[in-house]
């Protein structure tokens, strides 16, 4: 008989909790998801909602995407790229964006005064 898409999804729930050395205790403390509830999860006597589902890609550090449908996407969020040392997220979060607005494309700041001036006499640079 082959196995339903919850029974494929409990067993991952399963392997990844058991791949992070967790107890159902552990996993408890974590994700505020009561042992017997992950117990049902695992066993696929229930189906887990959402949130609850989050919660345990969270603890688990698997992606959403691979508990529901056993796939790994490659599309990484911000969160998970910084979480795997990513530098590019890093540099985005600690501000590298802030210069690169002020950056014309040269390398050099913009003058905020040149704006002033340019309102001064009328004239704007996109007319």
């Amino acid at each position: 008989m082959a196995k339903t898409q919850l029974e494929d999804m409990g067993e991952r729930l399963k392997t990844a909790r058991i791949n992070r050395k967790l107890t159902k205790n552990e996993v408890y403390w974590r994700t505020q998801i009561q042992p017997d509830t992950l117990g049902l999860y695992e066993t696929a006597q229930t189906e887990p909602d959402l949130l609850s589902l989050a919660k345990l890609s969270d603890a688990y550090r698997v992606s959403l995407d691979w508990l529901i449908t056993g796939f790994e996407f490659h599309s990484k969020s911000r969160l998970m790229q910084a979480e795997a040392g990513d530098e590019a997220a890093a540099a985005h979060r600690t501000g590298a964006v802030a210069h690169h607005r002020n950056d014309p494309g040269n390398g050099k700041r913009r003058d905020p005064r040149k704006r002033i001036d340019n309102k001064k006499t009328g004239t704007w640079p996109w007319r």
